[in-house]
């Protein structure tokens, strides 16, 4: 992956993170008091149905996500990144690309059962549109 590919993707990735709290910075309530810092980090669960796909420079949703989570922990975030190979079981339960979902249904409820509960859960894709139609501009940034 070229570095100008990967700042990129770094550049969009943190669009994503802005306005999102910090870990510090999530209040929850508690009996007595009108709100605490919450001790344990907020707890993330990345994964990709479609762990293929492609953007057009060849990059895979699963190696953004990868990055992705990288990011989300250098800002303290707990995250679980699940790295199974949803075709290679997709292939071993001789089922059809149209029944990932399955794949990543299952998945999804082993790692609540193994790491859970979590406080947000992403299934990251691409979007297939078109650069011209998927980004707006505003205020001179790019989202």
């Amino acid at each position: 992956m070229s570095d100008e590919i990967l700042n990129q993707m770094k550049k969009e990735l943190m669009m994503l993170l802005i306005g999102f709290p910090k870990p510090q910075e999530i209040l929850l309530p508690v009996e007595g008091q009108i709100d605490e810092v919450q001790k344990d980090p907020f707890k993330i669960y990345l994964y990709n149905t479609h762990q293929s796909e492609e953007y057009i420079d060849g990059v895979t949703v699963f190696e953004v996500t990868s990055l992705f989570a990288q990011m989300l922990r250098s800002e303290g975030f707990e995250v679980v990144f699940e790295t199974g190979d949803f075709l290679e079981e997709l292939s071993a339960q001789n089922k059809k690309y149209n029944q990932l979902y399955t794949i990543s249904k299952s998945y999804l409820q082993d790692a609540l059962i193994q790491h859970g509960p979590f406080d947000l859960i992403i299934d990251v894709h691409r979007d297939s549109a078109s650069r011209s139609v998927s980004v707006v501009e505003y205020d001179g940034v790019e989202y």
